[in-house]
């Protein structure tokens, strides 16, 4: 019976590669003159936060000052990106606003990114002059990449989160000078300790 020789063989190139999953790209560069790419997205919420090497764990974020090292580098692009979700009316029907009344919100939202997000706080606001905010900004922490929360979780979750009761909600009151029908205007920011921040527009009508 004959023998034959499977031995597999590794081809070894030494360079440098920078890889971005939300972008689908992946360039190598060989030995020589490395350009480190300013990727963009299409995507608002989407924020380029630098090129990173887990082996060595070198952050580039200004591209002028990347020297190669040794014989080379992996670096997959890092971006800060969050979603906000549900935006919830405790106990009211959103198109249906009583007036004089107090009224509580709450949101869901989630780290889209591939980056942990320290430090967000979310601030709620309306140009309307029917609205008076009582309490109009929400300490949220920190959330890592990939998991969900709302704005009173006790914890981060893989799934999305459903919003729940009235601890951490803002509040607000619509005056009754209002008239029937006005559409009231809110705008929902979340930013974190860098100074990114991430917007939901939404409207909710008085009854």
């Amino acid at each position: 019976m004959s023998y034959t020789d499977q031995t597999l063989y590794a081809i070894y190139q030494s360079g440098v590669r920078f890889v971005d999953d939300m972008n689908k790209t992946d360039i190598f560069f060989e030995e020589g003159k490395v350009e480190v790419p300013t990727p963009t997205s299409g995507d608002a919420s989407a924020i380029f936060a630098g090129w990173y090497d887990r082996t060595t764990g070198k952050l580039i974020t200004d591209p002028s000052t990347y020297t190669v090292e040794g014989k080379g580098a992996l670096f997959e692009a890092l971006w800060k990106q969050l979603a906000i979700e549900d935006v919830t009316v405790l106990y009211y029907d959103r198109t249906k606003l009583p007036t004089n009344t107090q009224i509580g919100i709450g949101f869901s939202y989630t780290n889209t990114g591939n980056v942990n997000l320290t430090g967000l706080k979310a601030t709620l606001s309306s140009e309307s002059e029917y609205v008076r905010m009582l309490k109009g900004e929400l300490q949220l922490g920190r959330l890592s990449a990939g998991l969900s929360s709302t704005n009173n979780s006790r914890f981060a979750t893989k799934s999305k989160q459903a919003v729940r009761g009235e601890a951490n909600t803002f509040r607000f009151i619509v005056s009754d000078s209002a008239p029937a029908g006005t559409v009231l205007p809110f705008t929902l920011t979340i930013t974190n300790d860098k100074g990114d921040s991430w917007t939901h527009a939404f409207e909710l009508t008085v009854r």
